[in-house]
């Protein structure tokens, strides 16, 4: 799990460094957006179904504007087919930390209240994109891949941050 707060948090993503939770919607831009859309009174957290992104199904043409910046080397970028089907069992939650009593790894086990939720989250709204390899373990369907290049929206913002934390890693070496 990666909490980054600078002046503090009212929302947790919990995930793995191989995962990214991607906002759909056209009026989504980030997370703050995303959370402001689905928050609702007695919410306590969402949860998000996961699509599987084959890094070894790598597009074979990367975009134009791509090609010769750090886009290009970026596997969001470039891994834009995924599972045909969304895992209903390897899913991931957002969540207001101090709202929750215990929590799994996919999923919220209890609120600190029984008339708390946890909500469903569509996919049109948004979706867990995990960078690996799809198997068909733990009920997942790995038949069919669909073409999905949502991750390029945030294409400029990804490259930028990437950029900094790359220009900061250097800094401290």
């Amino acid at each position: 799990m990666i909490v980054i707060c600078k002046l503090g948090c009212r929302y947790v993503v919990f995930s793995d460094l191989d995962e990214f939770l991607v906002p759909r919607g056209d009026q989504l831009n980030d997370w703050t957006d995303l959370a402001r859309a689905l928050e609702r009174p007695m919410s306590a957290g969402f949860q998000f179904l996961s699509a599987f992104f084959d890094p070894g199904r790598v597009a074979r043409q990367v975009p134009a504007q791509a090609r010769d910046d750090l886009a290009g080397d970026l596997l969001t970028m470039r891994a834009t087919q995924r599972s045909q089907h969304f895992s209903s069992i390897r899913t991931k939650c957002m969540v207001q930390p101090y709202l929750i009593f215990e929590a799994g790894i996919h999923h919220v086990s209890k609120p600190i209240w029984a008339q708390l939720a946890v909500d469903r989250v569509d996919t049109a709204v948004a979706v867990l994109h995990h960078y690996r390899k799809c198997l068909g373990m733990y009920g997942m369907n790995c038949v069919g891949v669909v073409d999905d290049s949502t991750m390029r929206r945030y294409q400029d913002q990804l490259t930028r941050a990437v950029s900094q934390v790359s220009t900061e890693l250097v800094n401290i070496l």
